[in-house]
């Protein structure tokens, strides 16, 4: 199901209820092959884009939250038909809001300029609308731990319902199943590439081993030839002292007078 085709199919289903058409809506992303490759970026932006629809919400944003970092995965402006990422925040500097993040089950604010001060750190930097604004905050949970928030706005302040409620728990737990494809790609990325170094470095051994042999074998024969012309030397110098002698008795025996021969 391509982005074109999902939200084609939205504006198709403008003669359906607004339930049926969050419904078809869901059931599309839910098959997008983008949820489902490991490419989060991807899997944020169609998100975002098809739950604003969807809902017909003035912006949806996704966040992943790791350890002290709440990163900004998509958010989406159906009014401006934009997207913006990247943003990255710290947990301890906004302590009010993640504090009880982990044990609420949501927000459902209808006026933002009234919540404060649990959502004020946010709207203070324009991260939410706040002039009123309404927000759905819908926490997303792996093992019981909190991994990520969906954040559901209109600009003006909206009484939320509960099909809208519902709506987003979908969206939510659809991204949840795209944080975990993400994850268990990124764990496979990274035991191929501590393969392929362990591989690497088991070859470079093997290599340094072989090159280490390679030159004590060297060595050895270097050493034997040197020692091959001592060895002839030894042997010249033997023959020369034998040769001397016999060459010396020869001679003493030449000058022998002949009465002492017998």
């Amino acid at each position: 199901v391509s982005d074109e085709n999902l939200i084609a199919s939205q504006s198709m289903s403008a003669g359906l209820s607004v339930s049926s058409q969050q419904q078809q809506s869901l059931q599309l992303l839910a098959r997008h092959p983008a949820l489902h490759n490991g490419n989060i970026a991807e899997a944020a932006a169609i998100i975002t884009k098809t739950a604003a629809v969807a809902l017909m919400v003035d912006r949806v944003s996704l966040w992943a939250q790791t350890n002290d970092r709440f990163s900004q995965l998509s958010s989406y402006d159906r009014t401006l038909d934009t997207h913006v990422s990247g943003t990255v925040l710290s947990t301890l500097d906004y302590g009010t809001y993640f504090e009880t993040l982990g044990d609420r089950p949501g927000l459902v604010i209808e006026n933002v300029s009234e919540a404060m001060p649990i959502v004020g750190c946010f709207s203070q930097q324009n991260l939410i609308f706040h002039d009123p604004g309404a927000l759905l905050e819908v926490p997303i949970s792996r093992q019981g731990q909190v991994v990520g928030v969906l954040w559901c706005e209109c600009i003006s302040t909206h009484r939320w319902t509960a099909i809208e409620s519902a709506a987003a728990l979908s969206v939510s737990l659809l991204a949840a199943a795209a944080m975990d494809s993400h994850r268990e790609q990124s764990l496979t990325s990274s035991l191929v590439q501590q393969r392929r170094q362990l591989k690497r470095e088991t070859i470079e051994r093997e290599q340094a081993e072989q090159n280490k042999l390679g030159k004590k074998a060297s060595a050895l024969f270097r050493a034997s030839l040197m020692r091959v012309p001592t060895f002839c030397m030894s042997i010249a110098l033997m023959m020369a002292v034998i040769f001397t002698s016999a060459v010396g008795f020869t001679m003493c025996s030449a000058t022998i007078p002949t009465r002492f021969k017998s």
